[in-house]
């Protein structure tokens, strides 16, 4: 409670300070435009959802899929390199269609990732896990792509250098508050789940990343709604 409450007392007095100044680091009154926000806010729960992967997986890959280290770490390194190999394929997508329906596509396939590595019991499947991760890694460097282009295109040419700071303080928000929540929900559905270990700790973790799925899924919705309404 008191780092939750150090927290905003810090947001705010940044925020009137950045009000004050001439030249702020971040001029806030971009953030009146409910597209600008709306992005920034997604890319926060992107990764906020991304983070079970780093979060969770290595603990039932060592504790429950009794994976050789070397394994579970390939099995790991899938999510990443879905990232990089999603960027070049991104841009190129972002150039010839809307930025909003790569980070669309992006947030769908993220989704669909997180939904597949959910389905993992005590015997692991390693196709569908590195199948899934890499989907779901691939999913975020979409996202991210577009995300960028969406971002130095709203802000004005003089202000775009705070494009870069923004996107990593938004992704950091993201990490944090799921290293949080994202616990704080395992364990919730761990201790509830009336099971015995290890499927006590199997039903936390299926459960966790169902929920980490709902929201790039909840995002797709949303805007596929705002589409059908413009």
């Amino acid at each position: 409670v008191l780092c939750v409450g150090v927290g905003v007392a810090g947001f705010v007095l940044f925020a009137r300070q950045e009000r004050r100044c001439d030249r702020p680091i971040i001029d806030l009154r971009y953030f009146r435009s409910a597209d600008f926000t709306a992005i920034n806010l997604a890319h926060a729960l992107i990764n906020l959802s991304a983070f079970a992967i780093m979060l969770l997986a290595p603990f039932y890959l060592a504790g429950i899929a009794r994976m050789p280290v070397p394994l579970a770490g390939l099995v790991l390194a899938t999510s990443p390199l879905g990232i990089a190999l999603a960027a070049p394929l991104a841009g190129r997508l972002a150039a010839r269609h809307q930025p909003r329906l790569v980070a669309l596509l992006g947030a769908l396939a993220s989704a669909a990732g997180l939904f597949g590595i959910s389905t993992a019991g005590a015997d692991a499947d390693t196709l569908v896990l590195i199948v899934s991760m890499f989907v779901q890694g691939f999913g975020v460097g979409l996202f991210q792509v577009a995300y960028f282009d969406i971002l130095t295109v709203t802000i004005p040419r003089e202000d775009r250098g705070v494009a870069g700071a923004l996107g990593m303080a938004t992704r950091s928000i993201g990490v944090v508050t799921g290293a949080t929540v994202l616990m704080l929900i395992f364990q919730t559905l761990r201790a509830t789940s009336g099971l015995a270990e290890p499927q006590a700790f199997l039903a936390g973790f299926q459960g966790t990343f169902r929920i980490a799925a709902v929201i790039p899924a909840v995002l797709v919705l949303l805007g596929l709604m705002r589409r059908f309404r413009s």
